[in-house]
């Protein structure tokens, strides 16, 4: 404990960002002054809300781990967060590393966000003050430092260890039930697995994950060339239940090649039944389990992306490509955690930029049109008025700028 209390405030004092140290179940093991569990927030949040800060941090590490070690990513309220996860010697996650939270806009920004999230303005204007406030760029380099901590936390300390049963002897156990049975594989459990796998239950998938392994090592003699062969099958299986439940393709073929090359180094079955496990793991944690975070690190990140690159041509596409969903997928996520639809709120955002841009009588409301991603001024002049109930030319007279 004593090496986590000198990374966490060494982190603080070098940041003013909170740090806090989680497990593989994301409960906190240590934490510092404002941290999540020192948020501004705490004291308005309703169950449901608590529930998504409880899963947020696993959901994190989870993805730090898939990311390269460094994931920076949003709670629902917003607020801005660093993760890196925690190993074992093995290389197995064991927990994480969570600095935050922190704001990536300027508070003034924050407060006119418009999400179902926020809430009573004014009292969140006052607590803001203490919040810290990073560019992407130092948010970039400091996770740069996080990653470093955590690889030195993950060698120093004996982290919290994964207490299910061991997947080989899992297997062992189906064999002895499958023995002088007759040779057909049960295709069927496939599809169960699939919508297990759907449906978030890890139970449930891990134990048909464990009985089609145990067919397939029984069946194929223990010959390992065979049973590497079949395992890559499965693999494939896991990405298609990956792309049901909305996962980016591009990314999960990604993976894929990466698994392609990684099974080639195991050499006993003991080793590739876990290495197995592991891969079932990450698609069903961090493609549909934890959806409430996953969902709110979406939301915010796509609106960041939006933000950034409204004045090109911008179509829902690239900002599913931004956060590793599929578009289909995306849509749905965002219409339902916003309100709007993605076209409606990309026109909502480039009309709010005009208004700004408007209020400076220098500047031709042509050029206005293509500096807030419209090729058209007719369809911009369209959209104006079908937002604001005025042409873009009738809103700056009202403000006193005549032409």
């Amino acid at each position: 404990m004593a090496n986590y209390n000198e990374a966490c405030n060494n982190l603080l004092t070098a940041s003013g960002v909170g740090t806090a140290v989680v497990d593989i179940n994301g409960e906190i093991v240590y934490q510092t002054k404002k941290s999540c569990g020192d948020c501004i927030l705490a004291k308005d949040l309703t169950d449901e809300e608590r529930e998504r800060c409880r899963q947020t941090p696993q959901y994190a590490s989870g993805q730090a781990m898939r990311f390269c070690g460094k994931f920076i990513y949003f709670c629902h309220r917003g607020m801005a967060h660093i993760a890196s996860p925690l190993l074992k010697k093995n290389g197995e996650l064991s927990g994480g590393l969570h600095v935050g939270p922190f704001l990536l806009v300027e508070k003034s920004a924050y407060l006119e966000e418009d999400t179902k999230w926020h809430r009573a303005k004014e009292e969140l204007r006052e607590r803001l003050e203490t919040m810290p406030v990073l560019s992407l760029e130092k948010a970039h380099s400091f996770s740069e430092l996080v990653y470093y901590t955590a690889n030195y936390l993950g060698t120093q300390q004996e982290t919290p260890n994964i207490n299910d049963q061991p997947l080989p002897e899992m297997i062992s156990q189906y064999i002895d039930r499958i023995q002088g049975k007759p040779g057909f594989y049960p295709l069927e459990k496939e599809e169960e697995l699939l919508l297990a796998m759907a449906a978030g239950d890890i139970a449930g998938a891990k134990s048909l994950l464990n009985e089609l392994l145990g067919y397939i090592f029984f069946y194929s003699g223990f010959r390992f060339d065979v049973i590497r062969s079949r395992v890559l099958e499965l693999i494939v299986l896991l990405s298609r239940a990956a792309m049901r439940g909305g996962a980016n393709p591009e990314m999960i073929f990604g993976l894929n090649f990466d698994y392609l090359n990684e099974i080639s180094k195991f050499e006993n079955v003991e080793d590739l039944a876990d290495w197995l496990s592991t891969i079932m793991n990450r698609f069903t944690d961090h493609i549909f389990r934890f959806s409430d975070a996953k969902h709110a690190d979406v939301i915010f990140k796509s609106i960041n992306y939006i933000k950034s690159n409204y004045m090109r041509k911008l179509a829902l596409e690239d900002v599913a490509k931004s956060v590793y969903l599929s578009p289909a997928y995306f849509s749905r996520v965002f219409k339902q955690e916003t309100g709007h639809n993605f076209s409606n709120y990309l026109n909502k955002v480039r009309i709010d930029e005009s208004k700004k841009l408007l209020t400076n009588a220098k500047v031709n409301i042509s050029d206005i049109s293509g500096m807030v991603g419209y090729e058209d001024q007719s369809y911009f002049s369209k959209v104006f008025k079908k937002l604001t109930g005025v042409s873009p030319l009738k809103y700056r007279q009202a403000r006193g700028h005549n032409p």
